[in-house]
């Protein structure tokens, strides 16, 4: 059974002049246990290099925090993971204090079933800010011929995006500050530099994350006993 989208949760955008401390997100429709979450999100906290007093709901695990500057701009991208458990909120906070000069934050949640049990993050990585419409994530080297590539991008000139070739868009929406598409792979070969394009030159970031299936493959097909390995983020 390869690596599935499950579905998406909203974040909705949030503005207040008077300033923010929380970013809800909802958990998306159908995520069962054992499902791997990604949340997305995008804060214009000026803070550098992090949020101060960031805090993640219980079992999620931080990716990245991008204080991303290009072209004028002044917010913080950041992404974390969770596996889901057999009992879960009907939806997440994250906060952070009040010190962080935020006044807006957007973002959402997307879920993924069919992924290993055990070692499921095969490798990550965000590629440079740019202040175009092109914002570029740099080439993975998967260790599974089975993996599935999740690709982002963030920007703060909001608009609608057009996806990296072959990849299949599953969040795009121009009230929101980023977007996902992703990708399995049949291959261990790099994945090769994979670039958004957005409606709206901006400051922004790609990024993206490659999650290991239930029953990686290697070279021929062959299943892999990931009782030993040491690749990835362990859950």
């Amino acid at each position: 059974m390869a690596i599935t989208f499950v579905g998406t949760g909203n974040g909705y955008g949030a503005y207040n002049g008077s300033g923010i401390t929380e970013r809800y997100i909802d958990k998306p429709g159908g995520t069962a246990d054992g499902d791997i979450m990604i949340a997305t999100m995008v804060i214009n906290a000026t803070t550098d290099p992090t949020i101060p007093g960031w805090t993640s709901p219980s079992g999620w695990t931080q990716l990245w925090d991008e204080h991303i500057t290009a072209g004028g701009t002044d917010y913080h991208w950041i992404v974390e993971w969770k596996r889901a458990g057999a009992s879960e909120p009907g939806s997440y906070v994250w906060s952070w204090s009040s010190g962080s000069g935020s006044t807006y934050s957007d973002g959402f949640i997307v879920s993924y079933s069919g992924a290993n049990t055990g070692t499921v993050i095969d490798g990550y990585s965000t590629g440079p800010a740019t202040s175009n419409t092109t914002h570029t994530a740099p080439s993975l080297n998967p260790t599974y011929t089975n993996d599935m590539h999740v690709a982002f991008a963030a920007e703060d000139n909001y608009g609608n995006w057009t996806p990296p070739s072959g990849y299949t868009e599953r969040f795009d929406s121009s009230s929101w500050g980023n977007t996902l598409a992703d990708k399995l792979l049949s291959s261990s070969s790099p994945t090769g530099a994979i670039a958004f394009t957005s409606q709206n030159a901006g400051g922004g970031m790609a990024g993206s994350i490659l999650l290991i299936d239930a029953s990686p493959a290697g070279i021929g097909g062959a299943t892999i006993n990931l009782a030993s390995a040491t690749t990835g983020t362990s859950a």
